[in-house]
């Protein structure tokens, strides 16, 4: 009868074997993941028009299984509007420019109410409001919404669909002196009925960044965002806040009739710009660039707020700390119960630019860092752009984005990622079957 020490020794190294055929296995697996499962492109449409920085902007939205883009088109000095929908699986199904000749709207913000789209564009000077029927049919013509001062600008419009009525958020821009170059910035809104009548008409008391042109065109949209919160919105914008005051992104909490509800704050323990806001229903997330002192480059961070503007803790850096710090174009979006905080990373190696999507739960707590989505489209050198009016929406497990293609004259794409979040969770559940078998192991 063999001695019980040499019958456990045996099978303590049958069990430890067994286990670490397992475990190579599955690293066997694990190296094979990111080419079965890894998020990447499906390419959807490059749109069939161009037009320089800022001409092209738009809107991205999702909704009933798919999603719906609406650009700006460049039509021989007029901007008029491109409206695309496509189904979950990417068939275009709407292809058409929706407004007539002699129109200008520049930098379109779109959103959904269930039955219609509302629009809220900027004519440069002025703005419009209409409304879209599923397929682009016009419901109501453009009517341009109240207060909006003869001889400055207008620009960044945004529009949100509440049960209360269409919100609708702009800046608008007042020149230093008359000819001046550079503008005043002030933040405006609106909430209007689906005739376009106004309710609410306010200056919000705003005073963000100043803006010179020519040259910041296509960048308005960079200067703030807003989020829904089922009595109001939180509003993060680039202005002048905290103690010591500095330009930075700031936020605050204003309710249905513009009042503030919460007091301006900065964003972010460090001055941060570029405020792109998402929400789950429960909790708002804010996604934010720092750009660095010595030795130079970006860092993302992303800080969560309940309703009422009370934050969830401190900002989180979501880019990769092993890469060059070399992020830009920070969004974020609702993906499913949670967030994917998103950006565009620039490899000094490969001249690559790649969109990066980092996962945070319900609460707003970090998943992980940013990690790459293929890119079989093959930009190269064109997806520079990708990050120029970047932006993604999400519909169940697929994420749907938009940005630029081209250097010069620069074309709209709209890209789907049908499973972002296959990869790291294969990768988990693989680490837990292996780490099980080991400790089955020992404990054999």
């Amino acid at each position: 009868m063999p001695h019980p020490d040499r019958a456990t020794a045996r099978r303590s190294f049958r069990g430890a074997g067994a286990a670490a055929s397992v475990v190579f296995g599955l690293i066997a697996l694990l190296l094979a993941a990111p080419a079965l499962a890894e998020p990447r492109f499906e390419w959807s449409a490059t749109l069939p028009f161009t037009g320089g920085l800022g001409q092209t902007h738009g809107d991205l939205v999702a909704h009933d299984g798919g999603v719906t883009a609406l650009h700006s088109r460049p039509d021989l000095g007029d901007l008029r509007l491109f409206l695309s929908r496509w189904t979950a699986n990417g068939t275009q199904v709407v292809a058409r420019v929706v407004t007539g000749a002699g129109e200008i709207h520049y930098e379109p913000s779109l959103c959904w109410d269930g039955a219609r789209y509302a629009v809220a564009t900027s004519s440069y000077t002025h703005g419009s409001f209409l409304l879209l029927g599923p397929t682009g049919d016009v419901l109501l013509p453009p009517v341009e919404p109240p207060s909006i001062p003869f001889g400055g600008r207008t620009a960044a419009f945004r529009v949100r669909c509440t049960p209360n009525g269409y919100a609708v958020f702009a800046l608008l821009l007042e020149p230093e002196f008359p000819g001046s170059a550079y503008y005043y910035t002030r933040l405006h809104y609106w909430l209007l009925d689906a005739t376009g009548a106004a309710s609410v008409d306010r200056d919000l008391g705003i005073l963000l960044a100043p803006i010179s042109y020519p040259g910041f065109e296509g960048q308005e949209k960079e200067y703030y965002d807003v989020a829904w919160t089922g009595a109001g919105f939180l509003v993060s914008y680039a202005a002048e806040c905290g103690s010591p005051a500095s330009f930075q992104a700031c936020y605050r909490v204003i309710d249905l009739a513009g009042d503030t509800v919460r007091a301006e704050a900065p964003a972010t323990s460090v001055p941060t710009q570029g405020p792109h806001l998402a929400t789950n229903g429960a909790v708002v997330g804010v996604a934010t660039l720092r750009v660095n002192a010595f030795p130079g480059g970006n860092t993302l961070f992303a800080r969560f707020f309940d309703l009422d503007g009370t934050p969830r803790g401190p900002e989180q850096r979501y880019d990769e700390p092993a890469l060059a710090p070399l992020g830009f174009a920070p969004t974020i979006v609702r993906y499913q119960t949670g967030f994917l905080a998103a950006y565009v990373q620039a490899s000094p190696i490969s001249l690559a630019y790649d969109v990066m999507l980092a996962p945070f739960d319900a609460a707003g707590v970090r998943q992980g860092y940013g990690v790459p989505v293929a890119d079989p489209l093959g930009l190269d050198f064109d997806s520079i752009n990708l990050g120029i009016d970047f932006q993604l929406a999400a519909q169940g497990s697929r994420i749907f984005g938009k940005g630029q293609a081209g250097i010069i004259q620069v074309a709209p794409i709209v890209f789907r990622i049908p499973e972002p979040g296959a990869l790291p969770l294969g990768i988990a559940a693989l680490v837990a079957l292996a780490a099980a078998h080991l400790l089955r192991g020992r404990a054999d």
